[in-house]
């Protein structure tokens, strides 16, 4: 999805500021264009040579960034000038360059209730590594992500932490044992048996690849920018699937409830 740097970067500006005006202004803000205007300023210092603002790298949600530039004794005004300081420059360089951004097209969006807080981070930190350039270090965190949904899963429907030595395939056998997602089982259509199976390959290929050419290993292939959008995308496309899936069962009753579950 190709998107205007320039009309993101002015929107989150005019939001900060109507938030400087009235904080519960907030509640009515997506942190996601946020979060797009962060890539976009990472993106244009890693190919300006510049410095990220130090608001920008530090606060990860625009309510951080208020709390940030506020110190008790900053009034509207000198906000204001804060959040066009920051905002500003970034502005000017996308107008005089038409620069242009490519999200990757996968979104995956967790429910909020059901999730550590680290899945969150680690979906950030793919997208943000792969604009710097780090395919690496987005590979080590995409792989993270998908741990940490195959074991928020199994500790959300069963009460029990997994064992910490597992690796990702076992995590993901019992994360789709949890979810009845057994191939095997005669009620699962052969369409849908044949994209689980599939499912289960490509994690057994994403637990390895890390091994490879992720940044926690000695490796043995220096990945490439396909490298890590094929392996973030695949982990986002699985993490979705086992995520809506849970939220299918549950919806049918077909898990335990809610209250029955240890959070």
């Amino acid at each position: 999805m190709i998107e205007i740097p320039v009309d993101i970067l002015k929107r989150v500006k005019n939001d900060l500021k109507k938030c400087a005006e009235t904080w519960d202004y907030l509640k009515n803000i997506d942190d996601t264009e946020y979060e797009k205007a962060r890539l976009i300023i990472f993106k244009i210092c890693k190919e300006e040579n510049m410095d990220v603002p130090i608001v920008i790298k530090t606060c990860l949600e625009m309510e951080e960034f208020l709390t940030y530039i506020y110190d008790g004794n900053t009034n509207q005004n000198e906000v204001f000038l804060i959040i066009q300081e920051t905002f500003n420059p970034f502005i000017d360089i996308v107008r005089q360059r038409s620069i242009t951004v490519q999200f990757l097209p996968v979104e995956f969006n967790p429910p909020s209730y059901l999730t550590y807080n680290h899945i969150r981070d680690e979906l950030k930190k793919c997208d943000i590594k792969i604009l710097e350039h780090d395919y690496a270090g987005a590979i080590t965190n995409a792989r993270s992500l998908l741990e940490g949904v195959f074991k928020e899963i199994i500790f959300t429907i069963t009460g029990e932490h997994p064992n910490s030595k597992n690796d990702l395939v076992k995590l993901s056998n019992d994360a789709r044992k949890a979810l009845n997602l057994d191939p095997s089982k005669q009620e699962i259509v052969e369409p849908l048996k044949q994209v689980i199976t599939g499912l289960a390959s490509t994690v057994q290929g994403l637990g390895t690849i890390r091994n490879v050419v992720s940044d926690s290993h000695s490796r043995k292939y220096e990945p490439d920018a396909h490298h890590a959008i094929l392996v973030v995308n695949a982990s986002k496309t699985i993490a979705s699937f086992i995520f809506g899936t849970f939220q299918y069962q549950q919806a049918k009753g077909i898990l335990k409830k809610e209250e029955n579950v240890k959070l």
